[in-house]
């Protein structure tokens, strides 16, 4: 027997547990708070039981007793204040005053927790509180009834909105619950785990839920629009709804995909001779036997349906087709069997059907039916070319009219058709004379060849197949003088598409097209050009060389020693002549020094090594030493000091044959090298035997002497001399420069300013001598001093190294943070002001933007001196502007932390710059950028920022 009663005022769980103690039952169950309620549950002997739900919004305890003798309920009902069910309606009935209502219809709905207890009396009794003339009242018993989701609910809240349209909204939301309960649907939250869409999906097949189906299958497909299963499912759903031609479409639509999946599986296994793929290959199986049971229901109904497919069914299908995008073999399936139901679009369905297997017969069709759309004759054309190319000229110039027709002058079906295409797939006319181009010249038409690749380039100059066959078609053509002219603007607009890295794909033109001019010049009598650009031809490859000495073109040649020493690929044969200039190797030598100051280690080297490769095929043995020398200094600082000491031994080996200008630097990178593999003396004495040749060469007072001292005083700091012996080192450097410098008439030229550099430098080292002594005080005066050299040196258009900078603000910080008077600090980071901001105008803002990203390059630098890859730099600083920093990295580079809030007010201003900022730091991690290049593209876009609108930016 089963009692329900509820009591009368609020009872607490420990008033709930004594009371079972008292009558023999023991607790079983105790649910966690959920929603304002909490369960728990007692047992005894002979099948007794208690439950308790304890309802916070009512502050009632709903009690349902379980007990064959039923006597369980009133020796309850003696210990707690009780009331029975019919008690409960009863009081709700008797109810006058509106809090007493409001609180009998809490009372009720806590009974409606009973599962057991039969629903409809205690909903009857609710639904007379909706119909009270009092809102508050009938609010209440809204409130209460809003969350459920049976129609007897539903019915109450219909019949109450006839009385008071203020309860609608809560009629709505039970009305959309029933629905969604009756279709499978009310717990499906939004979600895209395919996983979960198909089994909600089959799920709804299995129970007749189709709406949950169709809303699973729609948010499957408008992800993968080809989904085998999905598209299937979907197609039941539609059959279910009364709509056999969608329903169908679909259908094979899937059947076509997995027939492709199923082809692929097959000879993929075949090919391989094991069993590899196949329960996957069952599975297809199985699933094209599942569409064979549907398909024959679904064309049945199609043919019972009267006349054609109306225009809303066309719109939606064209709206599917577009949907499958590059999936041709959903589109084609799907559109041959719509292709005779809906005559209104009949043209595209064509298309679609006949483009994917180049069926030509129905390709004509489309033509036919839509003649002014360009992608129809495109498809045709394109379908003919394997077997008939003539046929295909003349159609793809019929596409060729076609484009020429304005497209709001089109048909409508012409305009569907090309709004079922994105910008890639849509008929144009490049692709069209690309096309023309391409035949007309494997046809061996020559002259129509040249002429549509002419008006290709012109409008698309990024088109490598068209420079190609505009210069191929004139050299097959016979037309040699103006192959040789258009040649020229072939290679420049190669080359001008290699450094942009769209060449595309395959093998690299180039060379080849080099092998082309050649033979053109040849053919043409100019020798000096000809062996030019073969040498190009070969050293791109060297198959070029042999085909030259079986080319007729080159018979001129096939006697000249240097043209066979050029197709044999001899080193010294293959050198260019712009190579062989006097300046050449100088130039190269001269860029790598520049890339080592700037840190660019790989590019340097390379730099070095074709240097000294050239130098050597042409005997220069001045300038391959000094490519040595220069090489060997940009390993000892990447810390490759092995190869770095050998190479400045060869360099040294040289000696000799270096000019005098040069001789002093060769022996002082020496000396840099065994600085940097710690051989102090060794270094020494090299260091002393460059100042040596300087003074022979230049005299004892002339201002390059100071970059000995400057690095002699490094040398003896490293070794540990006394700081008072590095302090006279540095000072016998700043007097010979402070003496030369008086002079006020000396030109401000490039003499003048390398002498303000190394004073710069010798002014910044002495200011380190004197932090190290723990003179403070002095290092900052020396510093000013320093700031305004560097200002002078800025003002006569010189320009410190980013390294320099970083190493004079790193003092000036370091004084600011540890100078002990507060007087001292302020000078010191008023220092720093005046370093950082040295190289910077513009605005205000320009120059506050441009501090910002240079003191993060700074930061970036000094990381990457202490070992930190720039990929794990850039990984730091995105996670800084997540705000993820870890507390371990704020520790070592306490600068990090101000990143979050910096950025956070940069995207503000400058909104692209999250975009920008995430792509810049995942190229400099995925290695494709340094960490400088990143930075400085950043900093660039944010200044432009400030004086362009973004959306003018690009």
């Amino acid at each position: 027997m089963m009692d329900v009663r509820l009591t009368t005022a609020p009872v607490g769980s420990a008033e709930l547990e004594r009371v079972a103690a008292e009558l023999g039952l023991e607790r079983v169950e105790r649910s966690p708070w959920t929603h304002g309620i909490v369960s728990l549950r007692w047992a005894g002997t002979e099948g007794r039981a208690l439950s308790a739900g304890m309802d916070a919004a009512s502050g009632a305890v709903l009690l349902v007793i379980t007990d064959p003798a039923g006597e369980l309920g009133e020796r309850l009902s003696s210990r707690l204040p009780c009331e029975t069910v019919e008690e409960v309606l009863a009081h709700a009935r008797e109810a006058q005053e509106p809090r007493a209502r409001i609180r009998a219809v809490h009372r009720l709905s806590t009974l409606l927790l009973a599962t057991a207890l039969p629903k409809e009396p205690v909903l009857d009794a609710m639904g007379a509180v909706l119909l009270d003339d009092e809102p508050l009242v009938r609010w209440a018993a809204a409130r209460l009834l809003q969350f459920r989701a049976d129609r007897r609910t539903e019915a109450l809240l219909a019949a109450a909105v006839q009385r008071h349209d203020d309860l609608a909204p809560t009629f709505e939301r039970v009305h959309q619950a029933c629905e969604e309960a009756e279709d499978g649907t009310l717990h499906d939250g939004p979600t895209d785990d395919r996983h979960e869409l198909l089994r909600r999906a089959r799920e709804g097949v299995e129970a007749g839920q189709w709406r949950r189906v169709v809303r699973a299958m729609d948010a499957l497909l408008a992800e993968v629009p080809d989904h085998e299963e999905g598209l299937l499912l979907r197609a039941l759903a539609h059959e279910h709804a009364g709509e056999p031609l969608r329903a169908l479409a679909l259908a094979a639509a899937a059947q076509a995909e997995v027939e492709g999946s199923l082809d692929f599986l097959v000879r993929y296994r075949e090919h391989n001779g094991d069993d590899r793929g196949s329960d996957e290959i069952e599975d297809k199986q199985a699933f094209l036997a599942r569409v064979a049971e549907h398909r024959p229901r679904l064309e049945a109904a199609l043919e019972a349906l009267p006349g054609d497919g109306d225009e809303e069914v066309a719109a939606a299908l064209v709206d599917w087709v577009g949907r499958w995008g590059y999936h041709t073999a959903a589109r084609a399936a799907a559109s041959r069997v719509l292709l005779e139901r809906l005559p209104s679009i009949a043209g595209l369905l064509a298309l679609e059907a006949g483009a994917h297997g180049g069926d030509v017969a129905l390709l004509r069709r489309a033509v036919d039916w839509v003649p002014d759309a360009p992608e129809c004759r495109l498809a045709l054309a394109r379908a003919l070319e394997p077997s008939d190319v003539a046929a295909a000229i003349t159609v793809y110039g019929d596409a060729l009219r076609a484009l020429e027709i304005p497209e709001q002058e089109r048909s409508a079906l012409a305009q569907r058709i090309a709004d079922t295409r994105d910008s890639s797939t849509r008929a144009s006319r490049v692709d069209v004379l690309e096309a023309l181009a391409r035949c007309t010249y494997e046809a061996r038409r020559w002259d129509e060849a040249a002429r549509h690749a002419d008006a290709l380039v012109e409008l698309e100059p990024d088109r490598t197949l068209g420079w190609q066959i505009r210069a191929n078609a004139r050299i097959f053509g016979e037309r040699l003088e103006e192959a040789a002219e258009v040649l020229a603007d072939t290679l420049a607009a190669l080359e001008r598409l290699a450094a942009q890295d769209e060449l595309g794909f395959g093998e690299d033109p180039r060379p080849g097209m080099r092998f082309n001019w050649s033979a053109v010049l040849a053919k043409l009598g100019r020798r000096p050009q000809a062996l030019e650009q073969l040498r190009h031809a070969v050293r791109g490859d060297a198959k070029w060389g042999d085909e030259a000495r079986g080319d007729d073109f080159f018979a001129s040649l096939w006697d000249d020693a240097d043209f066979g020493a050029i197709a044999a690929g001899e080193a010294a044969a293959l050198i260019l002549d712009e190579e062989r200039a006097p300046g050449f190797i100088e130039g190269l030598v001269s860029r790598a020094i520049g890339s080592s100051h700037l840190g660019r280690e790989e590019e340097a080297i390379a730099g070095c090594e074709r240097a000294i490769t050239l130098g050597g095929a042409l005997g220069r043995a001045d300038q391959v030493a000094k490519a040595h020398a220069v090489k060997a200094r940009t390993q000892a600082f990447a810390g490759d000091l092995d190869e770095a000491l050998e190479g400045s031994r060869i360099a040294m080996e040289g000696l000799e044959r270096v000019s005098p200008d040069d001789r002093a630097e060769v022996v002082h990178t020496r000396g840099v090298v065994l600085h940097q593999a710690r051989r102090f003396d060794e270094a020494e004495a090299a260091y002393l035997h460059a100042q040596a040749i300087r003074r022979e060469q230049q005299g004892e007072g002339h201002p390059v002497l100071a970059k000995g001292f400057g690095d002699l005083a490094r040398l003896a700091a490293d070794r540990g001399d006394e700081p008072s012996r590095v302090a006279a080192i540095v000072e016998q450097g700043l007097q010979l420069l402070d003496g030369w410098l008086a002079d006020q008439t000396r030109p401000r030229d490039d003499t003048w300013l390398e002498a303000q550099v190394d004073a710069c430098t010798l002014q910044v080292n002495r200011g380190h001598v004197l932090r190290s002594a723990g003179e403070l005080r002095a290092a900052v005066e020396v510093m000013e001093g320093a700031a305004g050299r560097i200002e002078e040196l800025v003002g006569h258009g010189g320009s410190p190294s980013p390294a320099f900078l970083d190493n004079s603000a790193q003092l000036a910080r370091t004084l600011a943070q540890s100078a002990p008077e507060p007087e001292l600090r302020q000078r010191a980071q008023e220092v720093l002001a005046r370093l950082e901001t040295a190289q910077l105008d513009g605005s205000p803002e320009e120059i506050a933007e441009r501090l910002f990203w240079r003191r993060l390059r700074s930061l970036a630098r000094r990381q990457r001196a202490l070992g930190v890859t720039d990929a794990a730099f850039a990984e730091v600083l995105r996670r800084a502007l997540r705000g993820e920093l870890r507390p371990q990295e704020i520790e070592v580079a306490p600068e990090l932390a101000r990143i979050p809030a910096e950025m956070s007010a940069r995207t503000q201003r400058y909104p692209r710059l999250v975009v920008m900022a995430a792509m810049s730091l995942s190229l400099v991690e995925s290695g494709g950028s340094s960490i400088d290049e990143a930075l400085e593209n950043l900093e660039e876009l944010c200044v432009s920022s400030l004086y362009v609108d973004e959306d003018e930016l690009s």
